[in-house]
């Protein structure tokens, strides 16, 4: 009995002793240093998709437009210094598998909306179906946006629509809800 004692003293010893030693494969080393995280250079905004039916005059119709940064465009320094790159907006209409409508818009197609002072410092910021207008059945309705990706108090809306004869119109984006542009900009600033 005081053999298994000692047999059973020693395991337990030597356990205690194992369990002591520094094992160098499994130490963890912890930086205490502060590590800075800088920004990218240039930042993209969010690629986005979209496809869906809609009824324009009776008949269905199909639409997708692809929404994603543009490495070919010029890049944007915003009024916050921040760079940014331009995005462009691929819209597709089609009936019965045929091509009514297909364009690229970008940042210059509503330059006649966006003020001079301001051109080069905003981007092509959004785009998507125009839900105000989606009991409207006689064109194609969207709503483009641009501005600063930093300040999203500060965008021009801009009210895309389209024929089936695949006539392009753009005007100011009126909300009928208040008659405003924006709660930021005036309708004489545009």
């Amino acid at each position: 009995m005081n053999i298994s004692r000692i047999l059973l003293s020693a395991i337990i010893a030597a356990s205690l002793v194992a369990c002591n030693e520094k094992n160098p494969n499994t130490s963890v080393i912890i930086s205490t240093e502060n590590e800075t995280i800088t920004p990218p250079d240039t930042i993209a905004m969010n690629q986005y998709t979209n496809n869906s039916e809609v009824e324009v005059n009776g008949n269905k119709y199909y639409y997708s437009y692809e929404f994603s940064p543009s490495k070919s465009l010029p890049i944007v320094t915003n009024s916050s210094e921040r760079k940014y790159y331009d995005n462009q907006i691929k819209l597709s209409i089609t009936k019965d598998g045929n091509n009514i409508y297909s364009t690229t818009f970008t940042k210059a197609t509503f330059k006649n909306f966006i003020p001079e002072e301001i051109y080069e410092t905003i981007v092509l910021m959004g785009f998507n179906f125009n839900y105000n207008k989606e009991n409207e059945h006689d064109k194609f309705y969207f709503v483009a946006s641009v501005g600063d990706p930093d300040d999203e108090e500060y965008y021009i809306p801009i009210d895309i629509s389209v024929t089936v004869n695949g006539e392009l119109s753009l005007s100011k984006f009126i909300d009928s809800n208040n008659g405003h542009v924006s709660s930021t900009l005036s309708t004489d600033s545009l």
